[in-house]
């Protein structure tokens, strides 16, 4: 097990999608999303997440220690500022040993994944989070680790 300390986060990032039209990349991207949150890393290759390799990586023993991946958003450059023609998907998850969040606090991981992703894609600048706002559920690594 990688993990296993409150003070253990991990963040594993990556792209989905590349330069496919906005339609088929929502298609993409749902269905990629819908096997992470299923934990199914066999159905995760190059061609629905460029860093398809680390992500599996993190989602065999997540679901060998049976985690809970829950999808926060997805979104790609076309919903941003760029053109519908070529797209990059885009998608924020958390993953849970259990679900200790509450309908609160996933709004305000919501609001953050989404203020998150669009400073990134509209300016490529990184967003300053002060993680000693959030409520300790969303703060201690026990109860919470980071996904895609």
């Amino acid at each position: 097990m990688v993990w296993g300390g409150e003070e253990t986060l991990i963040i594993v990032s990556s792209d989905l999608s590349h330069y496919h039209t906005y339609a088929v990349a929502q298609k993409m991207d749902a269905a990629t999303s819908d096997a992470i949150a299923d934990l199914a890393l066999e159905r995760i290759g190059p061609q629905h997440a460029c860093g398809c390799m680390p992500l599996r990586g993190l989602l065999a023993p997540a679901r060998d220690e049976q985690m809970h991946i829950s999808v926060l958003a997805t979104i790609n450059s076309g919903d941003t500022a760029g053109s519908h023609e070529r797209v990059v998907g885009y998608g924020a998850y958390t993953l849970t040993e259990q679900a200790h969040c509450t309908a609160h606090d996933k709004a305000g991981l919501l609001e953050l994944a989404w203020r998150t992703l669009k400073t990134g894609v509209a300016s490529g600048n990184k967003l300053a989070v002060n993680a000693d706002s959030f409520p300790a559920a969303l703060t201690s690594a026990r109860h919470l680790r980071h996904a895609a």
